[in-house]
């Protein structure tokens, strides 16, 4: 717009452009700060997490902890980059998901589920398969080589990896809660 000397439509962008992000990056810090408590609470994370604030009822520590996350990467990492590393992390979240389904509905079939996938397992499937397309187009695409959200990504999955199989499945609740069941019905 200030191109062709709109400058007072490309304002009026500018403005909806910030108050669009803020509002983007709002709901991810809450939405991440209530991963890391559901988490948390499961044991998978330190129970330090876990923690409800007395009067507000929310997962302050977990809260804190993602804002201050959020604060430092803002200072080391550019805007571009941090963008290429969210769009390939939901994308990995969406595929988990998906691939979720289609295990549990193969190893727990008779859950109680208040929500049923409309054409399963045909429409997981196909969510695995394009956000792993989508991934893989993003990664291997020689219009834009990624090498640093490559690493980056490679290096934030392992982390998560190893603090799974080092601390979280170790401590999971729901693991134990699962073995004495077992333990249970076998006896």
């Amino acid at each position: 717009m200030n191109h062709i000397g709109k400058n007072w439509v490309a304002g009026i962008i500018s403005i909806g452009a910030v108050v669009g992000l803020f509002s983007v990056i709002l709901v991810q810090l809450l939405g991440l700060s209530r991963i890391i408590f559901a988490i948390s609470r499961d044991g998978l994370l330190p129970g330090i997490f876990s923690k409800i604030h007395p009067k507000f009822k929310t997962p302050h520590v977990a809260t804190v902890f993602t804002g201050i996350v959020t604060i430092i990467g803002t200072l080391f990492f550019d805007i571009n980059k941090s963008a290429e590393l969210a769009n390939i992390g939901v994308l990995t979240a969406f595929a988990i998901v998906c691939l979720g389904i289609l295990v549990l509905r193969k190893t727990d079939p008779d859950r109680h589920r208040p929500f049923k996938v409309p054409f399963s397992p045909l429409l997981p499937a196909l969510g695995v398969l394009l956000n792993l397309f989508l991934i893989l187009y993003t990664f291997f695409n020689p219009t834009s080589p990624l090498t640093y959200t490559l690493i980056f990504y490679c290096g934030w999955t392992t982390a998560g990896l190893l603090i799974y199989i080092f601390y979280g499945s170790k401590k999971s609740i729901l693991k134990a809660e699962l073995e004495k069941a077992n333990n249970e019905s076998s006896s």
